[in-house]
């Protein structure tokens, strides 16, 4: 039987106490932490990357990591990786998780535990069982219902949230396009999106037949597509908790979003800052607000756990958008992490409670105020490196986990660490790799994520030069070599 099985059953049954440490109900942040502290059932964070639940080990020490690749070469006892050598794939994938060589690790270091993913579908879920493990996120397929672009915005005009001006349609050809963009009033400008993919790859920027026929495949291939009109804003990030007890929002985050210095894709995301006094008071409450509204209506309908929702602010105005629903971990979970102490505890903490039907009887009110509390909300960063060039390259040398310190331009490694809180001043950052020695590499494929403090932006939204300075010096320290192709 399943973690959430057994403790729905004794939920019923009236013998929670016994699952819960003696805990009738957890009252507070405190209460919660100190159950995932003596808790020894085992979570198992499976991704190439352990980045987007670095530190969740501290608060939820029965927390494992498993990657491809050993990026921190031991320093953190929780990272399990198989041996593989050079001729091997270090990327996740469904024949990763198939490997006896894992099944092993699994069977040994935290066998009939619960597994989380970043993305994941119908083929993980089966092979995620076969592991002797079960998914702690709802279903595949309830997440992907709401990971439809097309649907969230319906499911935003339902709980009053405003979405850019948009019409969802199947297109046939760019004539039919125009003619139905033309009725909706959305201008000569448009931006088309399928309903699901990174939205780097599935945004398309759309002002004329030219610029229409190199997606028109991907376009005209979707059951239905997102048309929106073309406004110059930027994009925030809202992450958020949703639990039978409420819903938890976090900060508002900037996005990056098709920073050149970063991505090749226009409208390719690139990483994230936080800081107290981003927004003005009257935004900051409306985009968590609707946050809130948006978590319950998705509870409404069977969802639970982390998700974020993504708003765009009309540049030269206070108007702000509804822009998507990720009901996931996001890229913005990193930085959520980081910045948990305003809240009390991690986002993933309530997540989880809630897939272990925990009796919550928290004030969420309370918490949803002091998530935003100036004096405990920390200044944090994030800025994803990718490969910007079409060819593709080998990467003959680039740069270990750890902090680094930039000294005359040139990045210097001062910690092999996985504890992203060891940088403590502007002119040091935490590297993360997705990218090993003697990989290929290819255009938009993720090198890493450095992790600052402070913000990286300007009051006009453009990268700062400290932020630009760290991008050179990360590069400069991937040695490439061009793939020759008979």
């Amino acid at each position: 039987m399943s973690l959430q099985a057994a403790v729905l059953s004794s939920l019923k049954s009236g013998a929670i106490t016994s699952l819960t440490g003696g805990i009738h109900s957890i009252h507070t942040v405190d209460d919660l932490k100190n159950h995932f502290q003596h808790s020894l059932h085992p979570y198992w964070f499976i991704h190439q990357s352990p980045v987007h639940s670095l530190g969740l080990q501290n608060v939820i020490p029965s927390l494992r990591f498993l990657s491809p690749t050993d990026w921190f070469n031991g320093a953190l006892p929780q990272l399990f990786s198989p041996v593989l050598n050079d001729s091997e794939s270090h990327q996740f994938s469904i024949d990763f998780l198939k490997r006896k060589d894992v099944a092993d690790i699994i069977k040994k270091n935290g066998a009939n535990g619960s597994a989380a993913y970043l993305f994941f579908d119908e083929a993980v879920e089966e092979a995620t069982q076969a592991l002797g493990l079960d998914i702690c996120f709802p279903s595949a397929e309830l997440r992907r219902q709401f990971d439809d672009k097309c649907v969230g915005n319906r499911l935003a005009e339902e709980v009053s949230v405003l979405p850019v001006p948009y019409i969802t349609i199947p297109v046939q050809d760019f004539k039919s396009l125009r003619e139905q963009a033309d009725k909706a009033g959305l201008g000569q400008d448009l931006v088309i999106q399928t309903p699901h993919g990174d939205s780097g790859q599935t945004t398309f920027f759309i002002s004329s037949i030219e610029e229409y026929q190199p997606y028109a495949h991907s376009i005209e291939s979707a059951k239905e597509v997102r048309i929106m009109k073309r406004l110059l804003c930027r994009s925030i990030a809202v992450e958020g908790c949703i639990t039978h007890a409420g819903v938890i929002v976090g900060a508002p985050m900037n996005d990056l979003v098709g920073c050149p210095e970063l991505t090749p894709t226009p409208g390719g995301w690139c990483g994230n800052e936080v800081a107290p006094y981003l927004f003005s008071d009257a935004l900051t409450q409306q985009m968590r607000a609707g946050t809130i509204r948006l978590g319950e209506a998705l509870h409404r309908r069977g969802y639970w756990g982390c998700f974020e929702v993504d708003w765009l602010l009309e540049e030269g105005s206070n108007n702000v958008y509804f822009g998507e629903i990720n009901p996931r971990f996001s890229g913005a979970t990193a930085l959520s992490n980081l910045t948990a102490d305003a809240i009390g505890a991690p986002l993933f903490l309530f997540h989880l409670a809630e897939f272990e039907q925990l009796p919550l009887d928290i004030d969420f009110d309370a918490l949803n105020k002091q998530a935003i509390d100036p004096d405990k909300l920390e200044s944090w960063s994030s800025l994803i490196i990718k490969h910007l060039d079409t060819p593709p390259v080998y990467i003959s040398d680039a740069p270990e986990a750890g902090v680094w310190q930039l000294e005359n331009g040139k990045a210097v490694l001062q910690q092999k660490t996985p504890d992203i809180k060891q940088v403590t001043g502007d002119n040091q950052a935490f590297w993360i790799p997705e990218i090993r020695k003697n990989d290929q590499s290819k255009k938009t494929d993720i090198w890493g994520r450095l992790m600052l403090r402070g913000r990286i932006t300007d009051q006009n939204g453009q990268l700062t030069s400290r932020a630009k300075n760290w991008i050179n010096a990360i590069r400069a320290l991937h040695i490439l070599k061009d793939v020759y192709v008979a």
